[in-house]
């Protein structure tokens, strides 16, 4: 099974720690799904250098079921904020880009989701944070795992792939 490589995120996320972490490495990381149905994780060192990428082939129903749910919230997500900062220096920040919208970008979401009921600051974060949710277990039926501080895959339903040329990438297995 050969899969072209694209271009086009249709979904991405990222997680920046902004604080020194336990391991020196761990600089975050970057969750990018494109029109083709890969699914590419990057993870990068504390100066944001690379360190390595895993692509993922997925069927087409993941892609399609996200492009449902984003469609589903369409009206929130126009109105929605680029940016929501915290009122202190964050442990982590999160980026969250969807097709067709500008880049949100998250200041440690869990801490703005404690803001006060009502707040319009805290009833974004967990509009977000539930949107979020449901686009994570859209690819955990398929068997990739997006926290919003971790990447993980079970083997048992998808394997990385492996370039097969410039370009080119064909599933393992």
């Amino acid at each position: 099974m050969q899969y072209t490589q694209s271009n086009h995120v249709v979904f991405s996320y990222s997680y920046t720690p902004t604080v020194p972490r336990i391991s020196p490495n761990d600089g975050g990381f970057s969750v990018n799904l494109y029109d083709n149905d890969i699914l590419e994780f990057s993870w990068r060192d504390t100066s944001s250098a690379p360190l390595g990428t895993q692509c993922f082939a997925l069927p087409p129903a993941a892609r399609m079921r996200y492009l449902a749910l984003v469609q589903s919230n369409a009206g929130w997500l126009a109105s929605f904020p680029q940016c929501m900062r915290l009122d202190r220096e964050p442990r982590y920040t999160s980026f969250i880009g969807v097709d067709g919208y500008p880049l949100f970008l998250m200041e440690e979401l869990p801490q703005l989701m404690q803001c006060p009921f009502r707040s319009i600051r805290g009833h974004y974060a967990r509009v977000m944070y539930n949107f979020f949710e449901d686009i994570s277990s859209i690819f955990y039926h398929f068997g990739v795992n997006i926290t919003l501080e971790g990447f993980s895959w079970d083997a048992n339903i998808v394997t990385p792939m492996h370039m097969a040329g410039p370009g080119i990438r064909q599933k393992i297995g």
